[in-house]
């Protein structure tokens, strides 16, 4: 039976508390039986659970990490690196690093569609109440008053319910779309899909870039600071990028490394990372600290991130909001027109 692979905070909070324990000098069995104990049960514990009984059958936590089933194999193949290298304790600390910005990125993604979504949903319970409480009032009221509706007030009614129906029909399938989404986002497979939909849209293609390209420069960052070389960790940084754009200058970056071209080098000829931040980078690698400038990259471009999907919710807030106003002003002023019309006819 395959197994549901833990959430990105849970990966964050493995690592920690696993890196915390094995620098006080705690074996690897030990640590993981001590955190057991400390857990409330549930998946995060019976996943633990199974990368313990799983090493007391293989001895080696990378091979329990995979055996468990619940672990991604980034992050074996990472343990096992640094285990090779006696860095088993650094690895964990950057791991955990790593899946907590992948956390805290996946939250603001989450809450990029929540809020659009209860202002579709508002929106809609607003036209549902306008076409089947507040129209049918109207229109009872004007045939009290002058029979049955004729000329221009038949028209503007006409109008007044159109307009109702077309707002309401637009905003009910666009809230039904983004509710889709949100369960999307909790399995892995809806969030590549999701993804590939991002980078077609106007609206949200260049924060899919920029998304791709934190995870990237996170992972390869991660990488390196593990004791990887920059061949593997190029290779297998690009192979978790899903952006087509980025993963062809990845690719290109490949090729120009291959030929014995720097790392950074290559992402400067390829434009992947803006050229300020380019240079910033080939300068660290040409002084000895490519991987603390590498870092600093990683903090720079998750900002950017956050600023990208806030800049693209501040765009769609006042749009919702003036779209709402207008359909409702249309409609209100549609159907007051014929009782204008009424008044002035009696007067």
């Amino acid at each position: 039976m395959k197994q549901t692979l833990l959430n990105d905070l849970e990966l964050s909070l493995f690592c920690e508390n696993l890196s915390m324990m094995l620098g006080a000098g705690i074996p690897s069995s030990e640590a993981l039986e001590l955190f057991c104990e400390d857990m409330e049960p549930g998946p995060f514990q019976e996943g633990v659970r199974r990368v313990l009984d799983c090493l007391e059958e293989t001895h080696s936590l990378p091979g329990a990490l995979r055996a468990a089933g619940c672990f991604p194999s980034y992050l074996s193949d990472m343990v096992e690196v640094g285990e090779i290298a006696g860095r088993t304790e650094q690895v964990l600390k950057r791991l955990a690093v790593y899946y907590e910005g992948q956390d805290a990125l996946q939250k603001k993604l989450r809450s990029a569609v929540v809020y659009p979504t209860v202002m579709l949903v508002l929106m809609t319970a607003v036209m549902l109440f306008l076409v089947f409480e507040v129209l049918p009032v109207f229109s009872g009221v004007y045939a009290q008053l002058a029979g049955d509706l004729t000329g221009s007030s038949v028209g503007y009614m006409s109008v007044a319910k159109g307009v109702a129906w077309a707002v309401l029909v637009i905003t009910l399938v666009l809230a039904v779309l983004l509710l889709v989404g949100l369960q999307m986002m909790k399995r892995p497979r809806g969030l590549q899909r999701l993804a590939a939909l991002a980078q077609r849209l106007p609206l949200t293609k260049g924060v899919a870039y920029q998304v791709s390209l934190a995870r990237f420069t996170s992972a390869l960052s991660t990488f390196l600071a593990s004791g990887v070389d920059t061949d593997r960790a190029m290779a297998v940084s690009s192979e978790m990028v899903d952006h087509p754009l980025l993963r062809a200058k990845l690719t290109r970056c490949r090729e120009r490394m291959e030929t014995g071209e720097g790392l950074a080098q290559a992402i400067y000829a390829e434009k992947v990372f803006p050229s300020l931040y380019a240079r910033m980078l080939v300068s660290g690698f040409q002084s000895g600290s490519g991987e603390e400038s590498l870092a600093r990259l990683t903090r720079l471009f998750a900002e950017e991130s956050d600023r990208q999907i806030d800049g693209a919710l501040s765009t769609v807030e006042p749009g919702l909001a003036a779209f709402l106003t207008l359909s409702v002003g249309v409609i209100l002023l549609a159907v007051m027109l014929p009782l204008i019309g009424i008044m002035g006819a009696i007067g």
